[in-house]
């Protein structure tokens, strides 16, 4: 599993962070230790199997912050700065590239794409991992 974050800088330029999570303690299970981000609030939670490949390979930014979990399917992202990664099953990517100059996406591999996606607050900070 990769987590990766799509973020602007003050330009508006795109750029892709790979996050390694923090080891923390679990409060839910005693003496267990996991890494993660815990605590997100979330506005809404969709699941969709997107069946028809996505076309459109035009710059364009995110709607709104968002983590987008991959259960199916291949999705490339290529950011304003160059920077480029895969999605695949299992990756985790957080959209926080909302009033910037965006980026690139596109549907690859044989598999349709099935995700979920998880809104966040506007308000809602990006812990420093």
């Amino acid at each position: 599993m990769n987590i990766y974050r799509l973020h602007g800088d003050e330009h508006g330029e795109t750029h892709l962070t790979q996050i390694d999570l923090s080891k923390l303690e679990n409060p839910a299970v005693s003496d267990t230790k996991v890494e993660g981000l815990l605590g997100i609030p979330a506005t809404t939670l969709s699941v969709a199997s997107i069946v028809e490949r996505q076309t459109d390979e035009s710059l364009h930014a995110a709607p709104w912050r968002q983590f987008l979990v991959l259960l199916q399917g291949q999705h490339e992202i290529t950011t304003t700065s160059g920077d480029h990664c895969l999605l695949e099953r299992g990756d985790v990517l957080f959209t926080d590239d909302v009033g910037t100059n965006g980026h690139y996406s596109r549907d690859c591999g044989d598999e349709h794409m099935v995700m979920i996606s998880v809104r966040v607050p506007d308000d809602w900070v990006f812990p420093s991992t």
